[in-house]
C-alpha cells in the first residue's frame, strides 16, 4: 500500500523558523531554470522556491528570464554562489546546458531534474547528489526508453513510478491526479482534491517546492527520510492548488487557476498544518 502522509506528518517535515534561524539556515536554492525559449518557467520556478519557505534564492536562468525573475521577485540573487539544493530544467532548451553542467560541477547537494533536464543523458551522468526526477507520464514514457527498462514501461502508476525509480537509482515524482512520490522499495502517494491545478506551469512551481523544501533539510542535516521530505512537498504544492481554486471547506465552490495562483496558495496551505 503506498504511504500517505498526515497532515501533522507534514507539518513536522515543514517546521516554521525559530529565533535561532536566518536566511541561510532556512536553505538556499539555486535554479537553472527558464530558457529563453521557455522564460516564464523560471518566474513559476523562483516563486515555488519562495513560497515553500527558502532563505535565499539564487536564479542562473536565461537572461531574459532572470530580467522576468527580478522584475517580480527582486529578492533574487543572480550573482554565482553555494547552494543546499539545484533545481534544474523547467523551462528547458540547450541554452541552459552548459550552467546547468557548471552548477553541477560545483554542488554537492540534492537535484532535482525537471522537463528536458531529466531526459538529457549526459546531464544526469553528471549528478553524483541525491537526484529527484519530476516526469509527467510523457516523459516517464521517455525516461523508461532511455533506461532500458525492457519491455513497455507498467500501466499501473504506482508500478510506473517504482520501475522508474529502480532503473534511474533516483527518487522520481511521477505527476498526475496522483501524483506518486517513489523510490525503489516505497511509495508515497498524494491525490488532488480538485483538478484545476492541472495546468501548464504547475509543474515548474512543484520543482521549485521540493528544490526549497529538499534544501531546509539538507542544510539543517536532518535524519528525515528522502521520500518523507519530497513527499511532503507535493503534499505543499496540492494543497496549495486546492486553496487557489477555492477549496477551502466541504463544498465550497471551486474554480479555474493558473499555475501563478498555485504560488499565492502556498501561504494558506502552509498556515493550514496544524501546529502545537
Amino acid at each position: 500500500m503506498n504511504r500517505v502522509l498526515s497532515a501533522g506528518e507534514v507539518a513536522d517535515l515543514l517546521p516554521e523558523p525559530t529565533e535561532a534561524d536566518h536566511k541561510y539556515t532556512r536553505g538556499t536554492v539555486t535554479l537553472v531554470t527558464g530558457s529563453s525559449t521557455y522564460p516564464g518557467a523560471g518566474v513559476l520556478s523562483v516563486g515555488g522556491a519562495l513560497g515553500a519557505g527558502a532563505g535565499f534564492v539564487r536564479f542562473a536562468g536565461s537572461e531574459r528570464a532572470a530580467d522576468l525573475v527580478l522584475s517580480r521577485f527582486p529578492e533574487v540573487v543572480l550573482a554565482p554562489g553555494g547552494a543546499d539544493a539545484l533545481v534544474i530544467g523547467c523551462g528547458w532548451d540547450e541554452s541552459l546546458r552548459d550552467p546547468a553542467r557548471q552548477a553541477l560541477a560545483e554542488h554537492a547537494g540534492p537535484v532535482v531534474l525537471d522537463a528536458g533536464a531529466l531526459l538529457d543523458r549526459g546531464l544526469r551522468a553528471e549528478v553524483g547528489t541525491p537526484a529527484v526526477l519530476t516526469p509527467h507520464p510523457g516523459e516517464a514514457r521517455r525516461l523508461w526508453e532511455q533506461v532500458g527498462g525492457g519491455g513497455p514501461l507498467p500501466t499501473d502508476l504506482t508500478e510506473a513510478a517504482r520501475a522508474l525509480s529502480g532503473a534511474t537509482g533516483s527518487t522520481v515524482v511521477l505527476k498526475s491526479a496522483r501524483t506518486l512520490v517513489a523510490t525503489p522499495d516505497r511509495v508515497w502517494e498524494y491525490r488532488a482534491r480538485t483538478a484545476w491545478p492541472g495546468v501548464a506551469g504547475a509543474g515548474d512551481v512543484l520543482a521549485g517546492v521540493i528544490g526549497s523544501v529538499l534544501a531546509r533539510h539538507w542544510q539543517a542535516q536532518t535524519t528525515a527520510n528522502l521520500g518523507d521530505v519530497v513527499a511532503a512537498a507535493v503534499w505543499l504544492h496540492g494543497e496549495a492548488g486546492a486553496h487557489a481554486a477555492g477549496l477551502t471547506s466541504a463544498g465550497a465552490p471551486t474554480h479555474p487557476i493558473r499555475a501563478s495562483d498555485i504560488i499565492r496558495g502556498l501561504a494558506p496551505a502552509w498556515q493550514s498544518l496544524p501546529r502545537g
